[in-house]
């Protein structure tokens, strides 16, 4: 399990096609000792660490996460968030997040509301029936809070801090996302459904 709150942005040093997926090395600068088998969130996606240095760590995406994700599309230098699995006792200053990636979101509009952006995307009518106003999603990894929720869209506000610590400061329209809504809202869709 995971919080949202990502410790490093990473950078894709390598990608190699292996049979049924691709193996990404990433680079980051976290002191961190990362334990093979270990798992970590890179742009959202629960991934295992299948070997490491102490600058990079590597993992494998097989082909269903290569086809649900954007990790289709990462090539040497994309910029990944980076979030290690909480540890028993630590805070959760997002929310619960599994690394299970629901689905993708594309940017439609990026606007400058002082030091602060709000950013708005376009999504399944499926995946925006589990979003509501003041609600939580993972975007890319990142714990956020909705601002508005639309039919097929939804807008978070970035604070400076999120926009410098995370890549989302750097979107921009027609870029995509990895989404995965609050957990609690499809338990409750599940349970109201029986």
């Amino acid at each position: 399990m995971f919080s949202g709150i990502i410790k490093n942005i990473g950078t894709v040093a390598r990608a190699t096609k292996k049979a049924g997926g691709v193996e990404y090395k990433i680079a980051h600068t976290m002191k961190r000792k990362w334990k093979i088998g270990e798992s970590v969130l890179v742009a959202g996606i629960c991934s295992t660490v299948i070997k490491k240095t102490p600058t990079t760590i590597t993992v494998f995406h097989m082909s269903e996460t290569l086809a649900k994700t954007t990790s289709a599309e990462w090539s040497k230098g994309t910029r990944v968030n980076i979030e290690p699995s909480l540890k028993v006792g630590e805070d959760i200053s997002g929310h619960i997040v599994s690394g299970h990636i629901d689905g993708g979101a594309r940017v439609v509009s990026v606007k400058k509301e002082g030091e602060c952006k709000r950013l708005t995307w376009s999504l399944s009518k499926e995946l925006a029936n589990y979003l509501i106003p003041k609600g939580s999603v993972a975007v890319d990894g990142v714990s956020l809070t909705v601002v508005d929720a639309g039919k097929q869209s939804f807008s978070v506000a970035l604070i400076p801090h999120t926009l410098k610590h995370t890549t989302l400061g750097g979107l921009k329209v027609g870029d995509s996302v990895n989404i995965e809504v609050d957990m609690m809202a499809k338990y409750v869709e599940k349970y109201m459904r029986t």
